[in-house]
């Protein structure tokens, strides 16, 4: 799963960048920090379709006080987390980078966060 975090999220544009096993580099379709999840998700489709697997992405808004919430002008960050929709036995990138275009805001991108419990073993 990879993991972007948005501080302070505004109108602005951004790609990501991937660099596939193969190390063949892949770059979005221009994507804006305010998009759902299905925008984002169809945004970097080609790339995960070229490594044969689809996309599934989550979107959770969040206030200052880091409880969820809705209300535009209380979201301070917004968390997108992008895995792939089936165990695969290989990962599916090998880099992953953020390249800003006319956002203002903070992005964070974790790439390949584990998110089980315990602990997984094998390639995601």
């Amino acid at each position: 799963m990879h993991r972007l975090t948005i501080n302070n999220p505004d109108e602005g544009t951004f790609r990501l960048q991937f660099t596939s096993p193969d190390l063949k580099r892949s770059v979005s379709d221009e994507l804006r920090v305010n998009m759902s999840p299905s925008q984002i998700r169809d945004g970097v489709k080609r790339y995960f379709n070229s490594v044969g697997v689809e996309t599934v992405v989550a979107k959770k808004t969040l206030n200052a006080a880091g409880e969820e919430t809705d209300v535009a002008e209380d979201i301070v960050k917004s968390v997108f987390e992008i895995s792939v929709d089936r165990l695969v036995s290989a990962p599916t990138s090998s880099g992953m980078v953020v390249a800003k275009g006319t956002t203002k805001s903070e992005l964070l991108l974790e790439a390949n966060a584990q998110v089980s419990g315990p602990p997984m073993t094998g390639q995601f």
